[in-house]
């Protein structure tokens, strides 16, 4: 994992001295939603086209989600981000360790899903409790505290007390030694309860919600903007690491969708959860992520590096399978250079589907992204603030600005939310004219219900049957 937080001291400093004079463009995360950590530990899986994907082990005997479902994470072969050493208890029985484990993910579940723990059946989803894209988030932080890194992705995976125990025990023993450990009777009786924990340094997110938090965007911009200029950048499509993918739906329809996320922190696979729910059954569904926006990732040095890395990653990762690009908000941007790019190689895909994309960004586009975050990560504070997904908006903020769209050849679907004002409420002085979700290309219109800010949340249903029925319609 890149150590960004190490820079946190560093980029206070620059902050104090007067960083709004940086060159701003600092934001992360697209607008408008999601972040998800890399997937935990997969091995080759049926589900991967082309062979190419990874699919998170499952338990023997294990049961499948929801109408048979199973995500898959992917991602190419990278160290596991360190975790922290375990605490040396002695291991409980074979057994016991089972049944405490269990009663551990029953108890974090029924905190999170806000239900008694009695409710909770082991083998049942957790989805079918009405644990949304969210609250996978929030169960995954709490099971950091005490089980070390973990992803989020494999919780859409072992998406069940059964399940994600039996994936535990089999991959994270020593963190479940020493969790369970510490929950028999008598395992803490020679603790030191005056033993106090050490400061740690400020994490960029951290500073960068106090800095948003007084009202000076572009101070906290350029705080980002700095920082991102720490980490490890490459140079060319060749030297970047393939971004992560995640299957969230199988579907009869022959066209696949492949979607990518915002631009801006917090962002990530869980803002097509319940997008790629309604769709189950009718039409596969997939995420991409974005190049330097995962753990460990570095950032690209320019935006030829990033879009050409995403080009050649998708081409090769759904070579002979038709599918439509779709992308969310400010994703719009780099779904468009990605398609260039894809039409260029005789590899375009079959449709462009932009959900509420602003036309092009406007002449303060770090601002704009940097206040669309603080809003987000106030509004929901069980998001994680990853300072890799905040850097990385920054850099892609930097690279988008004064960026226009050219014209393709592929069909393109617009799908715009039929409420504006919301969005234009968090701008605050910076809404304007450029920041409207519209797109200056042709196109096909349709309008959806909701606004910028939940056309795939609360209305994602109606969002994903309209681009299903759209794709129909196309198809014949």
């Amino acid at each position: 994992m890149v150590a960004v937080r190490g820079c946190a001291a560093a980029c206070a400093g620059l902050a104090r001295a007067g960083a709004g004079d940086l060159a701003g463009g600092a934001a992360r995360r697209g607008v408008f939603l999601g972040g998800l950590p890399a997937a935990a530990r997969p091995r080759p899986g049926p589900a991967d086209p082309g062979g190419r994907g990874r699919r998170c082990r499952a338990p023997a005997g294990g049961r499948a989600g929801p109408r048979g479902h199973r995500a898959t994470a992917t991602h190419r072969g990278r160290p596991r981000a360190p975790t922290p050493a375990p605490a040396v208890v002695p291991p409980a029985p074979a057994a016991t360790r089972a049944s405490l484990l269990a009663a551990y993910l029953t108890d974090k579940a029924a905190e999170t899903l806000r239900i008694p723990a009695k409710k909770i059946d082991p083998g049942t989803s957790f989805a079918s409790y009405g644990m949304d894209s969210i609250l996978v988030l929030q169960f995954a932080n709490a099971l950091r505290e005490d089980l070390g890194e973990l992803s989020s992705a494999l919780l859409f995976e072992e998406d069940s007390v059964d399940r994600l125990s039996a994936y535990l025990l089999e991959h994270q023993r020593a963190e479940v030694d020493a969790l369970t450990g510490a929950r028999l009777p008598d395992s803490g009786k020679d603790a030191n309860p005056d033993a106090v924990r050490g400061p740690s340094a400020a994490s960029i997110g951290s500073l960068f919600t106090t800095l948003a938090g007084s009202g000076d965007p572009a101070l906290s911009s350029s705080l980002l903007t700095a920082a991102a200029r720490l980490r490890p950048a490459f140079a060319s499509g060749a030297d970047g690491r393939e971004p992560e993918t995640l299957h969230l739906a199988d579907g009869a329809d022959g066209i696949g969708l492949v979607c990518l996320p915002s631009l801006v922190a917090p962002t990530g696979a869980h803002q097509y959860l319940r997008f790629a729910l309604a769709l189950r059954g009718l039409r596969s569904v997939w995420t991409a992520g974005v190049p330097g926006y995962g753990a460990g990732e570095p950032l690209p040095g320019t935006l030829d590096a990033a879009m050409d890395l995403q080009a050649d990653f998708l081409q090769r990762r759904f070579a002979g399978r038709l599918f439509a690009l779709v992308a969310y908000s400010s994703g719009g941007w780099a779904a468009h250079e990605v398609l260039r790019r894809l039409e260029a190689a005789g590899a375009a895909p079959v449709a462009l589907v932009l959900l509420d994309s602003p036309g092009r960004p406007d002449d303060d586009v770090a601002g704009g992204m940097a206040t669309i975050a603080h809003w987000l990560t106030s509004r929901f504070p069980q998001l994680p603030v990853e300072d890799e997904q905040l850097t990385a908006m920054a850099r892609y903020a930097e690279l988008f600005d004064g960026w226009r769209p050219r014209p393709v050849s592929t069909p393109t679907l617009f799908v715009g939310a039929a409420s504006e004002g919301p969005l234009f409420e968090v701008l605050g002085d910076r809404s304007g004219p450029l920041w409207r979700p519209e797109w200056p290309l042709e196109h096909t219109r349709l309008e959806v219900p909701g606004s910028h800010f939940t056309i795939l949340d609360e209305h994602a249903k109606s969002t994903a049957l309209a681009v299903h029925q759209w794709l129909v319609q196309r198809s014949g």
